[in-house]
């Protein structure tokens, strides 16, 4: 194969039926010189230093592909070198990078998460009934035939025209051609009236929403019965708002659901590179007030990125264009600081995730903590002219399976942080919305970037009995009313 630049497909041994798949849709769709440009360990021949050959064949790759599951999870090989230098080489610019989801692994803050899958992610294909699944990795051949051939010929196309322009304009020129495409964008942008805004995160009474036996991992771990019923409960004890994380296909129902119970609905999108998710929330804007884009992927609490601050302000500006409803984003709260103006400034209100390490044996200490940083925000927020909800106002039971559950306790840090910051004299200088977090437990929130604590922080119970926070809240909501 000499110098030619090769597709790197990198997968677990444990997927080779899945390798195949690919290749045998490649050999109807490519002529035999393309085919030729794969590269898999396959090629390695016995006696020859693997790790070595690999390493060459990714120095030469054009374009790299990850076949996606629990294996390539479990994989130490692909974890430690071959996605870490695949990576490298796609923030280099170096590779064009896609992946394909074939189970049900949960990737939605893994490495390669900021990277645009090659098709929708959502079902996995060995959910997939064969003749869609057949469709589909034919979808996914024919995009990385585009990537090895046709995308690099634009590439080419679109440098010879910034040389002619340079050529034509000069440096003054193209500046000032360039300065004019941006302002037009910025007449053209559409944005809400503030006092609508206001209005909706104020007027309703706000609670985050998963099913009770909402898992990622799990395609259709719920059912619609259980969601209007869930919905139905919410309801019934006085929210009126519900917020999502996020836009799966098996969970695209609970707008339309919430809108039909009367909520008022902040639809979540969790990975602002998936496409798919973006158009399931786009598909939804007729039972949609806002939006919510992006959940702590700038940075999540072990530091994990999945996307750059530019790629979430386009999926952002995209949301807003198409449906014409207020968007904002959810990061850690320590990403907001005075000098972050253009998160800050990114959407058409404030949606941090205030949470941090509860001791849950220092009650008070704890509820200072928080206020502390909602009064943080809340300056933050004044500094720029944009209204604020807290998205992730939370507090566990416990700390962790073995001990005994604290409900009122619970009850107690709500109503502490809410009195602290209505006090006239030491509370927040603007009005804070709060969304309380969340309806039920998450079991699987187990490892990776949770924390300890973050199964228990239910307000309700699976069976969907409230518990001593629910009554605790409402009052404090008519006090405020």
């Amino acid at each position: 194969m000499g110098k030619q630049r090769i597709l790197f497909i990198s997968y677990a041994h444990e997927d080779q039926a899945w390798l195949e798949c690919i290749l045998d849709e490649f050999r109807k769709q490519a002529d035999p010189d393309l085919v030729e440009t794969i590269w898999t360990d396959k090629r390695v021949q016995a006696g020859e230093d693997w790790k070595r050959e690999i390493a060459k064949a990714l120095a030469r790759a054009r374009v790299g592909c990850l076949i996606v599951s629990n294996s390539f999870h479990d994989s130490d090989f692909i974890r430690n070198l071959e996605l870490p230098e695949l990576l490298s080489l796609y923030d280099q610019g170096r590779i064009y990078l896609t992946w394909v989801r074939v189970d049900n692994a949960d990737y939605r803050m893994a490495t390669y998460g900021k990277v645009q899958s090659l098709i929708p992610p959502h079902p996995p294909l060995d959910q997939l009934p064969d003749d869609e699944r057949q469709k589909r990795l034919g979808e996914a051949v024919s995009g990385l035939i585009g990537m090895l051939q046709g995308r690099r010929a634009q590439h080419e196309a679109e440098g010879g025209l910034r040389h002619l322009w340079r050529a034509a304009l000069g440096t003054a020129g193209l500046a000032l051609c360039t300065l004019i495409m941006f302002l037009s964008t910025i007449v053209a942008e559409w944005r809400p009236e503030r006092t609508e805004v206001l209005q909706l995160l104020h007027q309703s009474s706000w609670i985050g929403y998963e099913p009770a036996r909402f898992n990622p991992a799990v395609l259709d771990s719920t059912t619609e019965l259980e969601i209007i019923r869930e919905l139905a409960t919410l309801r019934e004890v006085g929210f009126t708002g519900i917020v999502t994380y996020g836009s799966r296909p098996d969970l695209a129902c609970i707008p339309r659901l919430a809108h039909e119970h009367g909520f008022k609905v902040i639809m979540g999108v969790w990975n602002p590179l998936d496409d798919n998710e973006l158009r399931i929330a786009y598909d939804n804007r007729q039972y949609v007030d806002a939006y919510c884009v992006g959940h702590n992927c700038l940075s999540d609490d072990t530091g994990l990125t999945l996307c750059s601050e530019r790629q979430l302000q386009h999926a952002l500006r995209w949301l807003r264009d198409r449906t014409r409803k207020p968007v904002a984003t959810t990061q850690l709260a320590k990403q907001y600081t005075p000098e972050a103006s253009r998160l800050n400034a990114m959407g058409d209100f404030l949606c941090p995730d205030v949470h941090h390490a509860y001791s849950l044996h220092d009650l008070e200490g704890d509820i200072r903590t928080t206020v502390g940083e909602l009064k943080r925000i809340a300056a933050i927020a004044e500094r720029f002219d944009q209204p604020v909800m807290i998205k992730s106002l939370t507090y566990p039971v416990r700390n962790t399976l073995q001990e005994e559950p604290d409900y009122h306790r619970q009850a107690d840090y709500f109503e502490g942080v809410v009195n602290a910051i209505r006090d006239p004299l030491s509370g927040t200088r603007i009005p804070v919305a709060l969304v309380v977090h969340g309806a039920f437990d998450s079991p699987w929130k187990q490892g990776g970037s949770f924390l300890p604590w973050d199964p228990y922080t239910g307000l309700f119970h699976a069976d969907g009995k409230p518990r001593a926070v629910v009554g605790r809240w409402m009052r404090l909501r008519r006090v405020a009313g």
